[in-house]
């Protein structure tokens, strides 16, 4: 069985089959354009993406995310390759040390983002957000080299901001909707299915906005009862203000609940994303 979610996209690229080539080079550079703007440094990520953009061919998460970690990969073997040569050619002890320092820093980097990959390549998904931050530690410990300020001839900290900037696309890439949670999205909606009477787009968001907002009201519900039921103050200001870190004492498994909540959101956002581009390809019809 189609999701409702998916089964307007169908329609839609049969009925425009001609323009089908035209459609998904477009399609690719504003996805990659919209990725690039959900980043910390949007004109640096899109000036790293534009001149790669041959490289996808296509704008499902996994393949995009594929291809984004080959091009860190790369760019952090580059500045890796350079700290060697710089730590080799250096007569200054005190750099040389940096340099064999930050050197170390990138090799880990780089060992973080090749796991990212295969775990990617194994649909392995939930373990990648923890390696995409261990890459950014090792860069923050390269930093720590280069600051600011300090004597830097080979402008190694230009390669820490540079190298930042990968990173971080391919987090904002991780990250978005229906690439590690796909299946759990899914699970969320197939027992809803009867809930969608039409593949309008509308239509969809509007069933998909009443379902998180039930859910919602169903965890909130549960909070105020566990608020009013604790008998641990520290518990029952948690259960008030709704701060249930990783690692945290949760005897009512609230930190489970805002990650579900969560993928509620997310599916939401995807199919406001989708309405958006459908509206958009419509005008340039």
């Amino acid at each position: 069985m189609i999701s409702p979610l998916f089964a307007h996209e169908n329609e839609h690229k049969h009925k425009h089959k001609h323009h089908k080539k035209r459609h998904d080079r477009n399609e690719i550079e504003r996805e990659l354009r919209d990725l690039s703007s959900q980043t910390s440094n949007s004109d640096a990520s899109w000036r790293i993406i534009k001149p790669e953009l041959d490289k996808f061919n296509d704008t499902d998460p996994t393949i995009v995310t594929a291809v984004l970690l080959e091009l860190a990969i790369t760019r952090g073997d580059q500045i890796h390759d350079k700290l060697n040569n710089y730590h080799e050619d250096s007569r200054n002890d005190e750099l040389k040390s940096k340099y064999l320092s930050c050197s170390k820093n990138y090799n880990d980097a780089v060992r973080n983002l090749n796991l990212a990959k295969n775990n990617l390549e194994s649909e392995n998904y939930e373990d990648i957000p923890i390696q995409i931050v261990d890459t950014q530690q090792e860069l923050e410990g390269c930093r720590g080299d280069f600051c600011e300020g300090s004597f830097d001839p080979g402008h190694i900290g230009d390669r820490i901001n540079e190298f930042e900037v990968y990173v971080d696309i391919v987090k904002v890439s991780v990250d978005r909707p229906l690439l590690t949670n796909s299946k759990v999205c899914w699970h969320i909606i197939e027992p809803e299915l009867s809930q969608f009477k039409d593949t309008d787009p509308d239509s969809i968001t509007d069933v998909l906005l009443d379902l998180a907002i039930s859910r919602a009201n169903e965890i909130h519900d549960e909070l105020n009862g566990y608020h009013e039921d604790s008998k641990n103050d520290e518990l029952k200001g948690k259960y008030l203000s709704g701060e249930f870190g990783e690692g945290l004492f949760d005897p009512g498994h609230i930190g489970n609940r805002v990650n579900e909540f969560d993928l509620y959101v997310s599916i939401v956002k995807v199919s406001v994303d989708r309405l958006r581009d459908w509206d958009s390809r419509e005008d340039i019809d």
